[in-house]
């Protein structure tokens, strides 16, 4: 009698480890079944390209750059009627004005160009050589363009222009901007790329200060031309 108990418990496990192993393989089939369908109608991501990313990073940083140091370039004047934020919102403007352009150009050759590194070594060097890019050009602009729209506004209020220390000045400034929104821009892009949210409100948001840009400086030299 126990012989036959001990055989009836012995086949009920046997058959209660062959459903579950049956179950187990089920759910096996189905998960790579979900996987397969997954290779074959992949979820759709929408994703900004890398370059136009890398742009409207670079544009915002530099805006915030901008924010940061317009009471710098203020101070330089000493006799000025021009008030922070519609300068903010100016430098601003100059500062996506010139990523939109010049910047966006540039970033495509650098990018070529830093394409043509070993693989092995284009993840280190590529944005420092989007930094260096980023210092010359914006050094560039920082010292021609916006002193000189700066001294424009000067000029109409019978203001001292810039001294060429000066100018040198707020070149440097632009400068140290200008690698650190590019350095930054190149690391940060690839992933940021695939939040189009994201992308697209930063984007929005660089321009509108544009716009104020334009319209302060507008406003501006209109009060001006009928002072």
């Amino acid at each position: 009698m126990s012989k036959s108990l001990d055989k009836a418990k012995v086949h009920q496990k046997q058959e209660h480890q062959k459903q579950e192993h049956q179950k187990q393989e089920h759910q096996k089939q189905e998960h790579q079944k979900q996987e397969h369908q997954k290779q074959e109608h992949p979820i759709p991501v929408h994703k900004v390209p890398e370059i136009l990313t890398q742009v409207i990073c670079a544009a915002a940083l530099l805006c915030i750059g901008e924010i940061i140091c317009a009471p710098f370039i203020l101070a330089m004047a000493t006799n000025t009627g021009i008030a922070l934020v519609p300068w903010i919102c100016i430098a601003s403007m100059l500062a996506v004005f010139f990523c939109y352009t010049v910047g966006f150009a540039l970033f495509w050759a650098i990018d070529y160009v830093s394409m043509q590194i070993k693989e092995s070594l284009r993840a280190r060097l590529a944005p420092v050589i989007f930094g260096l890019g980023g210092f010359i050009a914006y050094a560039t602009w920082g010292y021609f363009v916006i002193p000189a729209i700066f001294d424009s506004l000067l000029a109409g209020i019978d203001a001292e222009p810039l001294s060429v220390s000066q100018r040198l000045a707020v070149g440097f400034n632009c400068a140290v901007l200008g690698f650190v929104a590019w350095f930054v821009a190149k690391i940060v892009a690839p992933r940021f790329s695939e939040r189009l949210a994201p992308v697209v409100v930063t984007g929005v948001i660089t321009l509108v200060l544009a716009a104020l840009g334009v319209f302060y400086m507008v406003m501006i030299f209109t009060y001006i031309a009928h002072a």
